[in-house]
């Protein structure tokens, strides 16, 4: 099992060969940015048993703190059935957790008055002009998507329409590119060799909406937005009004007992074990398959357990951990 002080040695080895503008997450130690690199070694131990005692088949986990990669670990299986284990920037099949994506794009859309959130559905989507859902407007569906099998797909439709561009033409050039996620792609974007990656048929243009990404470019993304819509300093793609409004859940928007909905984000609250300190606000997304990407403002630490086949407990567990390897002293911000 590989101590967290090796991780920060072979991060800066590889981090040689890659261009500083493609590498973000420079190699950290542990103790410089407010872990216990022995606490640290205890989440890698309990995510290893979590691979075998069964409660999950593989996972990738990525600790960034104050901009810096201070774990990177896998453990277990990519794919169990043809023995692929699991390594490190291993491509993921999003399912919902899309939404943050599609909803970036949605929020810059309405920035630029291509469309208001305050629009029917219905005016771009003529599926939805039926009486029971008329009157949904894109704002009520960005809070409260579980209320639709796929939502995902939907708000890329209604991206695809007000843009009038293919939704995987729209966030390659207006989202992906500028943001350099390179290893983040659409299933509609054509012949795109990296879904065989997850030993499945390639899913033809037009047979539905879905994304891939990687845990270091999900990164990525959630930077962009604790940054109050402002990329690496100088690349503004949002106000921090949108930004802010987007990451505050209202009174009626979806929730469940973890989290509560912004506006395609999902808002989580956490503590560390035995601390007296106030819960610590989180927003990220989660899938059905138990992967979560997480970011905490206060902490400027970024969270992301990637997974082929986990439960809900498991992903929680493994947060939960990563909040208690933090030392007392470490300080928040605002």
């Amino acid at each position: 099992m590989t101590h967290p002080a090796m991780h920060a040695l072979l991060g800066a080895a590889l981090s040689a060969c890659i261009p500083a503008q493609d590498n973000p997450f420079p190699p950290g130690k542990p103790e410089d940015h407010g872990f216990s690199p022995s606490k640290l070694d205890a989440l890698v131990h309990a995510m290893h048993g979590c691979v075998e005692n069964g409660e999950a088949v593989g996972a990738e986990i990525l600790l960034v703190a104050d901009r810096h990669t201070v774990l990177h670990e896998v453990a277990g299986w990519r794919d169990r059935a043809h023995e692929i284990r699991m390594q490190r920037g291993a491509s993921f099949r999003l399912g919902a957790m899309a939404r943050p994506f599609v909803g970036t794009a949605m929020q810059m859309l309405s920035e630029r008055e291509e469309l208001s959130l305050g629009d029917r559905v219905s005016d771009y989507l003529p599926s939805f002009d039926n009486d029971s859902q008329r009157d949904i407007t894109i704002r009520y569906l960005m809070q409260h998507p579980d209320e639709l099998e796929h939502a995902e797909s939907v708000l890329a439709a209604i991206l695809a329409a007000a843009s009038k561009m293919p939704v995987e033409d729209f966030l390659e050039s207006r989202l992906l590119q500028p943001l350099r996620l390179h290893d983040t792609f659409c299933n509609r974007a054509a012949q795109e060799p990296r879904q065989r990656l997850d030993n499945e048929p390639q899913i033809p243009s037009g047979e539905g909406f879905g994304m891939y990404s990687t845990a270091a470019d999900y990164a990525r993304l959630l930077t962009l937005w604790l940054d109050g819509g402002v990329y690496e300093g100088d690349m503004v793609l949002l106000s921090a009004d949108t930004v802010r409004t987007a990451l505050t859940p209202t009174d009626s928007a979806e929730s469940s007992g973890e989290w509560r909905y912004g506006q395609c984000w999902q808002i989580w609250s956490f503590a560390p074990s035995g601390s007296e300190s106030a819960p610590l606000s989180a927003f990220g997304h989660g899938s059905r398959d138990g992967a979560l990407a997480l970011a905490f403002p206060a902490l400027d630490l970024i969270v992301c357990c990637f997974t082929p086949a986990a439960s809900a407990t498991t992903r929680r567990k493994m947060v939960q951990l990563v909040l208690d390897a933090l030392e007392p002293a470490k300080p928040r911000r605002g």
